[in-house]
């Protein structure tokens, strides 16, 4: 036993050591988004401290305005960028999206000029006022990020993204905690932290690869060459982007469906929970997803046969590694909230005790998700999403505008949007020829152990420390 540990650690410590290799690539990004992850963990309890649930929700209004665009201005084409085999099609490719990206600062700039005051009202964000004119800035600032980490990707440079986001995050996350001491905590003091560390993550990203080779991209610049790989890869205008869109939409209604029925408090409470809650999933999901897209589009090339292995594994790995953290959080979040971030977050806490296990298989989705753009079935994806939305928003409503329950529309948004994406990935692994019912039954069982056990721990202190019972007046209602 010993020593077929000791093998396994040399095996694994040799794949490390090998540059450009899968383990190398994802013990790098891992390490990154851990750094990013401990950051946000110890800086978001002095941010709560300053800002008020209010601050969060118009916080959250700002960026879905900003990342309607960004997500429009490249018809979601950098996605591809990982697949074409000769680089004159990869540089085509980022030729394309730098000039649509081009093209909606243009035209989003004339359309916020004639109807910003319509479009905040749209969106219930009035209060945003003249911030509202940077949205198309920042919405391309935006946009190109995007083309470069995905340049990044595509070159496997992984390390240098991994700087980028770190001083991405101590840079945004500094200025929004030392505006807001200075200020006394005035909302936009997030909008600003948020503006500097999306410049911050530009002239990271431009400094590295993509600015080295700005020369070659105007030298191989060819019409014909653009407009074939623009039909070449249609797939992702036509089904990709209505799929991000889609997701992106269902990430935000809550926020405009509680602004509109409630007020921005309650609809920031949730935006916070939901935001401390992505830490964790992100720190697997940023770490694990482009290291795993990229290799396993390589995998599909070479060896296809080895690619429903590869997500079966991964899709286990990621499962035991988030369940017990996300069962954590689905019984202790109102006093994790209450304890660290403060009481006025306690009403948070028990959002997140809902939205948890939907996160957990967020999560678990990042093994199965790369295969709808490696196998070039999109078109699926695009009604998987569809379908998870409608559950997703369609549960929200029914809660908050029929029983008038922020709570019960919660609840049921997490638990119709994390049946529809635990079946969608068994019905993947089902088309991979993956025997799909031992998968049920082992992530059924383990969950349902889980949080038998958890529960049974909170019971237990809440008998003999009165720190673990609810402050918050009921569960639901």
């Amino acid at each position: 036993m010993f020593s077929r540990l000791q093998q396994l650690w040399q095996q694994n410590l040799h794949a490390v050591r090998q540059p450009g290799s899968f383990t190398r690539n994802l013990a790098v990004t891992f390490s990154g988004s851990a750094m990013v992850t401990v950051i946000g963990f110890l800086l978001t309890p002095v941010m709560t401290r300053i800002y008020q649930p209010e601050a969060y929700g118009l916080f959250a209004l700002f960026g879905f305005a900003i990342s309607n665009i960004a997500l429009v201005a490249t018809l979601v084409y950098p996605a591809a960028f990982v697949l074409p085999r000769e680089r004159p099609d990869f540089l085509a490719l980022v030729q394309l999206s730098l000039l649509l990206a081009t093209v909606t600062l243009v035209l989003s700039s004339v359309g916020v000029g004639i109807w910003a005051d319509e479009l905040m009202g749209w969106l219930h964000a009035e209060k945003l006022g003249r911030w509202f004119y940077l949205v198309p800035l920042l919405g391309f600032v935006v946009s190109l990020n995007g083309i470069m980490a995905s340049w990044y990707l595509r070159t496997k440079e992984f390390g240098k993204r991994v700087k980028v986001d770190i001083a991405t995050n101590l840079a945004g996350r500094g200025l929004t905690i030392g505006y807001g001491l200075l200020t006394g905590g005035v909302p936009t003091g997030l909008l600003m932290g948020d503006i500097f560390g999306k410049l911050v993550n530009f002239g990271g990203l431009l400094s590295g690869g993509m600015y080295n080779s700005l020369g070659e991209l105007w030298r191989t610049f060819s019409w014909a060459r653009i407009k074939a790989l623009a039909y070449e890869y249609r797939e992702y205008p036509f089904f990709q982007l209505p799929t991000s869109y889609i997701g992106i939409i269902a990430a935000q209604a809550p926020i405009l469906i509680l602004t509109t029925k409630f007020d921005a408090g309650v609809a920031g409470l949730l935006a916070f929970c939901a935001g401390v809650i992505e830490l964790p999933s992100t720190l697997m999901g940023n770490a694990i997803g482009p290291v795993f897209l990229q290799k396993a589009s390589e995998t599909d090339l070479e060896h296809p046969e080895r690619v429903p292995g590869m997500v079966l594994d991964l899709y286990y790995k990621l499962f035991y590694v988030g369940l017990l953290p996300f069962t954590f959080l689905t019984v202790f979040s109102d006093v994790l909230f209450r304890v660290v971030f403060s009481s006025r977050w306690e009403e948070a806490g028990i959002y997140a005790s809902y939205i948890a296990y939907l996160y957990l298989f967020r999560l678990t989705s990042s093994a199965t998700a790369p295969i709808f753009a490696i196998r070039r079935r999109q078109n699926m994806f695009l009604i998987v999403v569809i379908i998870a939305s409608a559950a997703k928003v369609g549960g929200l409503a029914l809660g908050t505008l029929v029983f008038d329950s922020a709570r019960l529309g919660i609840l049921l948004m997490s638990v119709g949007g994390t049946v529809v994406m635990f079946l969608f990935d068994m019905y993947l692994l089902r088309l991979l020829r993956v025997a799909v019912l031992p998968v049920i039954g082992r992530v059924v069982v383990l969950s349902a152990v889980a949080l038998v056990l958890m529960y049974s721990l909170r019971f237990g202190l809440e008998a003999y420390w009165p720190l673990f019972r609810p402050r918050v007046a009921g569960l639901l209602f």
